[in-house]
């Protein structure tokens, strides 16, 4: 994101220290949040304070040379240009050339992917989407952070042409107008917090409010011919409360509220209100103190590197975390002053014509994103590894592909002539299940090729092999409905083939003990119920059903662990931010409480088959040996993994 959209004060406005000030207490919400340090569980709403002030800086920007009929597109982006660019491509540049050195085939694909997405202003889109199935947690993206920029440059796209189209017609204010609009896209937010939640939360349509409440402020002084000064004791009141709503928002929010929500009032109404303030004590003496502005100067570059520093903490610094958060602080401010120095400000104040500065700029995105979509269609490189780190990393990117499995958004088998092929005269070994089946049919594959069977595989993303029962997703509203109809679907084939003999169950179990399972009419059930009632229909059809126990899951992220340990920067960085390299192929599971319920099942003549038994030995379990990876994450099988977890199964 832009903290404040623009230079210190805007084109052809005075400057305002108080407001670099706002965007020191912003950033340093922000960064202080993701630093998990204390006393700061709502340092979020960071981000919102930096939304009105590049509401206000810019839309009075374009207000201003709308009217006076100066406004110049070129101009406008020559400007936005040299004020974003030169930071944020330096970033990812120097992101690049780490990533070769110390990220995982899939992580530097990811960054790749992520790269593109921001440098086109797209991110925000992007993490709405959520990147797929196997896509990391939130936490694990490289460049989240950038997902603010998206919703401030496409307001920047969209804004100018709105405002000047506003300025053309007489029938209605352009100050009321964007009020209206500005409402509009509040009620849009509140409505869509129940529907769709991640919209509300990333999409510039039901943020837009957020830098138009700015924009009204900044207009509404251009219009009278003074800016807003509420002066006075009215005016210092005002300040003294909207300062302690900030505090308040940022030390009592917390990251489970539905947010931004009827929430996100208090922190942008606070800013909008010390804009609005700027004569009072508070703005001058506290928000304009020089410390304060200097680190609002700096506030974009901290903001930038941040992120990309401690998610590389996070993922290389071992499982017990890496650097504290102080020290994570303290370099990220050091990286921060250096960017501000010596990119950010000689390069913005560096005198050219606006077109030059267009096309060089452009030449730069262009040549600065190339290296992106390389590293993402490759897969992140996977020839840079040394053997056996290279066949390790292929084999978790084909476990990932998932040729048969059914993704979010759709209730359709998939790939039949594939994953549902003619038996030949030959009996058939039917997978039915979620993510977690798809990976272990690799392995059921062969098994099942030794007895001369072929295989089926009727798989889906987060759908678990029951019939007429499924989950709800946050998020994903059609999924309950497309998981029943897909099981159906899956189950009806199953049933209507003479020639599939034996059907194999098999799931992430230990996830439905903990979410509510419900019918298409709203009925309840348990997983012990529902696994009962769709084997006794199997075996209604004449089918023999193998019911598997789940893979051991981990904490840690085995593939990283092994990948990582073949990367010679990797183990050094890990070495400085951990202290030490743990010798990775074996660790204790996650607890799994579902392995009662699916062992009680095999009482009902259904033959059970544990993969714990070639996996685990005591308490710890085998993710990797030194040449085979058995997992390509914390719960899935590779290839390898899934032939060593299915290695003497009777499919007979």
């Amino acid at each position: 994101m832009t903290p404040g959209g623009g230079a210190a004060a805007g084109h052809g406005m005075t400057y305002r220290p108080d407001i670099d000030g706002l965007r020191a207490i912003a950033v340093a919400a922000v960064v202080f949040y993701h630093a998990a340090l204390p006393g700061m569980p709502g340092g979020f709403v960071g981000v919102d304070i930096f939304f009105v002030i590049s509401g206000f800086l810019i839309g009075g920007q374009i207000y201003r040379e709308g009217m006076a009929g100066a406004f110049s597109y070129a101009s406008f982006y020559a400007r936005r240009a040299r004020r974003i660019l030169p930071a944020f491509l330096t970033l990812i540049a120097i992101f690049y050339v780490v990533g070769l050195l110390a990220l995982t085939p899939l992580e530097l694909k990811e960054l790749g992917k992520e790269s593109l997405a921001s440098i086109f202003a797209a991110s925000n889109v992007l993490f709405y989407l959520g990147g797929g199935y196997f896509a990391p947690d939130a936490d694990r993206n490289p460049l989240l952070m950038t997902w603010s920029l998206g919703v401030e440059e496409q307001f920047y796209i969209l804004f100018p042409i709105i405002l000047l189209l506003l300025l053309k017609q007489r029938w209605l204010s352009p100050l009321r107008a964007i009020v209206i609009l500005s409402v509009l896209s509040f009620a849009g937010s509140l409505v869509l917090m129940e529907v769709k939640p991640t919209a509300a939360f990333y999409l510039l349509p039901t943020r837009a409010w957020e830098l138009g409440i700015g924009a009204v402020l900044a207009i509404a002084g251009i219009a009278r011919g003074q800016a807003v000064d509420v002066a006075g004791r009215v005016g210092a009141g005002l300040a003294v409360a909207c300062l302690a709503v900030l505090v308040l928002a940022i030390a009592a929010y917390q990251p489970s509220i539905a947010f931004p929500g009827w929430y996100v009032l208090l922190p942008t109404l606070a800013t909008t209100a010390l804009i609005a303030t700027p004569s009072t004590v508070i703005n001058r003496r506290i928000l304009g103190h020089p410390a304060m502005q200097f680190v609002g100067k700096i506030s974009y570059s901290w903001y930038l590197w941040h992120w990309p520093v401690f998610y590389l903490n996070r993922i290389v610094g071992g499982p017990e975390g890496g650097l504290h958060g102080l020290i994570l602080l303290a370099v990220t401010f050091v990286m921060a002053v250096l960017s501000w120095r010596f990119v950010e400000t000689p390069l913005r104040r560096r005198v050219l014509p606006q077109s030059t500065v267009l096309w060089r700029y452009a030449c730069v995105v262009i040549a600065v994103a190339v290296p992106g979509w390389l590293l993402y269609s490759s897969g992140g490189w996977i020839g840079r590894l040394p053997e056996p780190a290279g066949a390790m990393a292929l084999d978790a990117r084909t476990a990932q592909e998932g040729v048969c499995l059914a993704r979010y958004g759709s209730a359709e088998l998939r790939n039949i002539e594939t994953c549902m092929s003619s038996a030949d005269g030959r009996t058939m070994v039917a997978v039915l299940g979620d993510s977690h089946a798809d990976a272990i049919a690799a392995g059921i594959r062969e098994q099942a090729a030794g007895f001369g069977q072929k295989t089926a595989v009727l798989t889906k993303s987060s759908c678990a092999p029951l019939l007429g029962y499924a989950f709800s997703i946050d998020g994903r509203p059609e999924h309950h409905r497309e998981c029943i109809a897909y099981q159906a679907r899956a189950f009806d084939t199953v049933a209507r083939r003479a020639d599939i003999r034996t059907v194999v169950l098999a799931g992430y179990w230990q996830q439905l003990q903990n979410v509510p399972l419900t019918g298409l009419r709203g009925e309840t059930t348990t997983l012990e119920k529902a696994l009962h009632q769709t084997v006794a229909h199997l075996q209604a059809k004449g089918k023999k059903v193998v019911l598997l126990q789940d893979v051991p899951s981990f904490g840690s992220d085995p593939y990283a662990l092994t990948i990582g340990s073949h990367l010679p920067v990797r183990v050094v960085l890990t070495k400085l931010m951990a202290g030490e390299v743990s010798q990775y192929g074996n660790a204790a599971p996650d607890p799994d409480s579902s392995r009662a319920v699916i062992a009680g099942l095999a009482t009902t003549g259904v033959t059970l088959w544990d993969p714990h038994r070639a996996l685990c030995t005591g308490a710890t379990c085998r993710f990797a040996t030194d040449r085979e990876l058995f997992y390509s994450d914390g719960q899935h099988l590779t290839v390898s993994g899934a032939r060593a977890a299915t290695r003497g199964l009777n499919l007979r």
